[in-house]
């Protein structure tokens, strides 16, 4: 039988929810004008850090967002891994084909409905992306300009980083680094870290590399399909 909850309309879970802070029912705003924001992105306990710093439109939705955020990182996503975003206590997800149960107020919400102009204003400087539930990287957004859209830009745009992504499915940001120092000791281990690299597609792994302009290329393609 089909749960109650499984819909959930957020205008709704805001009104009812005595946990958001003051001003909060105006969180997700309906009237939204188009603008540029550009955004930090830092994989957190990543050491150099791992970051990038990109442009793009208000009007896409979370879901969305999330597309662009596995390009600009370059998360490759082959899995469909879930995703989650944490913007001031409140959980964006995509939902899975079942539905959600239980409480409303702890059920994510869509992100496929929510557009970035809804929940991105000057008073809400930081949120919070985890990217496969499971290795959990997580990465702390921040947003560096609210700005009028130019005329000959182009959304969206990366636009600095430095630091390559770390390999899918390698275990998380702790796995990474103990990986890393296994490579540099070298032997058999790092042989067969290195052999296994290149079977899922990191030939030459360098954690050091960052192509911006192949970021872009991919980003444009994204844009045209």
């Amino acid at each position: 039988m089909e749960n109650e909850n499984q819909k959930i309309n957020i205008k709704g879970v805001i009104e009812n929810s005595e946990a958001l802070y003051p001003n909060e029912r105006d969180f997700l705003r309906n009237t939204v004008y188009i603008s540029a924001l550009t955004f930090d992105v830092y994989l957190t306990g990543s050491d150099p850090k791992i970051w990038r710093r990109f442009v793009t439109k208000n009007d896409i939705t979370l879901h969305e967002f999330h597309l662009l955020l596995k390009i600009v990182m370059g998360w490759q996503d082959e899995d469909g891994h879930i995703y989650e975003f944490d913007v001031h206590g409140l959980r964006f997800e995509e939902p899975d084909e079942e539905g959600y149960e239980g409480n409303p107020l702890n059920i994510p919400l869509d992100s496929t409905t929510v557009k970035l102009a809804q929940i991105v204003n000057s008073a809400r400087e930081k949120f919070y992306y985890r990217y496969d539930r499971g290795d959990d990287w997580y990465h702390e957004i921040s947003i560096v300009s609210i700005l009028p859209l130019e005329k000959n830009m182009v959304y969206p745009q990366c636009i600095g980083g430095e630091g390559a992504c770390p390999p899918e499915n390698i275990g998380g940001i702790e796995s990474y680094y103990d990986m890393l120092s296994d490579l540099k000791k070298g032997g058999k281990k790092a042989k067969e870290i290195t052999e296994w690299l290149e079977e899922c597609g990191y030939k030459n792994f360098d954690p050091l590399h960052f192509d911006i302009e192949e970021i872009n290329i991919k980003l444009r393609q994204t844009e045209k399909s």
